[in-house]
């Protein structure tokens, strides 16, 4: 996944950072860790990153750019409408996030540190204010943030409560989770069921093969 654009330095530290977090976890991987492994200096690393959640949350941008495009790859060969195709974009994020090992732990570690929010804001953000111009809804900025962060907040709840042994039945706790986020935007139920039974089988049919804790790649 390491396509970064950065001074030589600060993608020393990235990469540095990135084969940390894969090998050791997020919460086990400290600033002195990536000092040591980088062999930099402390204050070379915070001169780029005030906190390892800074360095966290740049990889996840990378990461969450790179899976929209697989996945908007793979929708935009299909049929679909905007709510459906966002919808199977949401929901093999979602998969991924709670099904592939790594992606778990390292989400429901920054879920432990309260970095959720901070990390995953500006990306859900310009997904309702996309679907907010296409279903022409009205919605301005602040009510647009409260729908935001209730999305992070319910997907925190699934990502614990599977990490956690709570939640056994993956798939229709994914589904719940949908259907939650699908009555934010207004739908009926019998509209939702409509959507999610045409989104939901193409995001578990997506093959999904997992190189390292940020490198994932989809086939369809």
């Amino acid at each position: 996944m390491k396509t970064y654009k950065f001074s030589k330095n600060k993608q020393h530290i990235l990469d540095t950072a990135y084969a940390l977090f894969d090998e050791k976890g997020y919460r086990k991987t400290t600033m002195r860790d990536i000092s040591t492994k980088a062999n930099v200096s402390l204050g070379a690393i915070t001169h780029h990153f005030n906190k390892k959640a800074d360095i966290a949350k740049v990889l996840s941008q990378t990461y969450n750019k790179i899976i929209y495009t697989q996945i908007r790859n793979i929708y935009s060969k299909l049929d679909l409408d905007t709510i459906e195709a966002d919808t199977v974009y949401l929901t093999t994020s979602v998969i991924i996030g709670s099904t592939i090992k790594k992606r778990l732990d390292f989400m429901y570690d920054l879920s432990q540190e309260n970095l959720l929010t901070d990390i995953m804001l500006d990306h859900i953000f310009m997904q309702f204010a996309r679907k907010n111009e296409y279903l022409k809804m009205h919605l301005d900025n602040q009510t647009l943030n409260v729908y935001s962060l209730f999305y992070i907040g319910m997907y925190q709840q699934l990502i614990c409560g599977i990490k956690e042994g709570i939640i056994k039945d993956v798939p229709e706790a994914i589904r719940i989770f949908n259907v939650h986020h699908l009555l934010q935007l207004g739908f009926s139920k019998n509209e939702i069921d409509c959507i999610l039974d045409v989104a939901i089988p193409i995001s578990f049919d997506i093959k999904i093969t997992e190189t390292d804790v940020f490198d994932i790649r989809l086939d369809y």
